[in-house]
């Protein structure tokens, strides 16, 4: 059985594509335009013009929540998708909770072997192995409801941080994060799963600098 593709190329708006700055490459404003970037600002990548963080439901949450764990001492484990946006997400998510005094280790899933996202299969196989209480998913878990409400069972709390379109009813998770959640004014929806886990890890330095953890940990370490 064959089946027929469409391909449809994407109209240029050209009244964006003349406002965009011209030291950008003509292709690059015209990809960007393509895709309806509002305003020359939002093709400079200065940290002044990311979106406001506050708009992203549920940061407020899980950035406490994995404030305190850090706190602490609770072990963390990551578990992230195996694609490129997965890879990027765990190892941004490992390194500056590492870098932020936690103890976290992380588990990237095998598609052939585990299937996709956060399964009650997976949840049993690193309960068996593996020693934490926290979990952090990057880019996936969003519809992994069955797989959430098994490790809740088991004891063990559960953020969400992804990027991919909820379903009708959500995973029981303790906090998530995902800007297309339908009651989520976050301005960008298109960001990316590891755009997300940056939000989230900036929310956690926040709340870690309010309760002074980096002067109390850089004491501890000297």
């Amino acid at each position: 059985m064959h089946h027929s593709i469409n391909i449809i190329r994407r109209k240029t708006n050209e009244a964006l594509l003349n406002q965009l700055p011209e030291e950008l490459p003509l292709l690059v404003r015209r990809i960007l335009a393509q895709r309806n970037i509002s305003s020359p600002e939002e093709a400079i990548f200065d940290l002044q013009y990311l979106s406001p963080s506050k708009k992203l439901t549920g940061l407020d949450k899980a950035s406490e929540l994995i404030s305190n764990a850090i706190i602490s001492s609770q072990k963390i484990l990551i578990i992230g998708d195996y694609d490129a946006d997965g890879a990027t997400a765990t190892a941004l998510s490992f390194l500056l909770l590492k870098e932020m005094g936690a103890s976290v280790q992380f588990h990237s899933t095998d598609r052939f072997d585990e299937g996709y996202g956060m399964s009650i299969e997976l949840i049993d196989k690193l309960h068996n192995k593996l020693d934490f209480q926290l979990i952090i998913t990057v880019d996936l878990g969003i519809s992994a409801n069955e797989g959430v409400k098994h490790a809740k069972e088991l004891g063990y709390q559960v953020i969400i941080t992804d990027h991919h379109i909820p379903p009708e009813v959500l995973p029981d998770a303790d906090s998530i994060v995902n800007p297309n959640l339908t009651n989520c004014q976050f301005p960008s929806k298109h960001l990316a799963g590891v755009g997300v886990a940056f939000y989230t890890l900036s929310g956690v330095r926040h709340h870690l600098e309010k309760k002074g953890w980096f002067y109390s940990f850089r004491i501890q370490q000297t």
